[in-house]
């Protein structure tokens, strides 16, 4: 049944992956600054991908 949504589907998975990546931020308080920069991008660049899902349908790719 889930599969037939496929929108929903990678919503579901980028949404999960975004709150791992939460998660783990807020376990790991004593890692140094250059550790949460890349959880920092790397949340921003799921966030943007979300929004594109919900709005567009699709992610729009800046190469």
């Amino acid at each position: 049944m889930f599969l037939q949504h496929r929108r929903s589907f990678w919503g579901l998975q980028l949404l999960l992956s975004a709150v791992t990546i939460v998660i783990g931020l807020i376990r790991r308080t004593t890692q140094p600054m250059y550790v949460f920069l890349g959880f920092a991008l790397t949340l921003g660049g799921a966030m943007g991908n979300l929004i594109d899902r919900l709005v567009f349908g699709h992610v729009i790719e800046f190469v």
